[in-house]
C-alpha cells in the first residue's frame, strides 16, 4: 500500500452538487482524484497533457515510459474522463481531446 495521498479540494463547486453516492463513486477512485487535483486551478487542458502529468505524479509510473503514459491516456479516455463527465464534475470533448472545467 502506497503512502502517498492526493490532496482533494475540500469543496469544489463541481463536487458540492453531487449526492453522497455520486461522491463516492467519484473520489473511489485515487486517479480520478489526482485528475481532480491536477485540474485544480485551470480552466481547459489536453488528453495528452493530462495523461502525462498522471504519469509524473502516480506513483509506480515512469514518465520516461512512453507505453506508460499510453495506458493512461487510453485510461482516463474510457473510463475515468466519461465517468467524470456524466457526473457533471468536467467537460469532456473526446473527439477533440480537451477537458473543461
Amino acid at each position: 500500500m502506497s503512502n502517498t495521498s492526493t490532496h482533494v479540494p475540500e469543496s469544489p463547486e463541481s463536487i458540492t452538487g453531487l449526492s453522497e453516492t455520486e461522491q463516492y463513486r467519484l473520489l473511489s477512485v485515487e486517479r480520478r482524484r489526482l485528475v481532480l487535483d491536477i485540474l485544480e486551478g485551470q480552466t481547459a487542458t489536453t488528453l495528452d497533457r493530462l495523461a502525462s502529468a498522471v504519469v509524473r505524479r502516480e506513483p509506480g509510473l515512469d514518465p520516461a515510459d512512453v507505453s506508460a503514459t499510453q495506458r493512461v491516456r487510453v485510461s482516463l479516455h474510457h473510463k475515468h474522463l466519461p465517468l467524470m463527465a456524466e457526473l457533471g464534475v468536467l467537460e469532456y470533448d473526446d473527439e477533440a481531446n480537451r477537458i473543461r472545467l
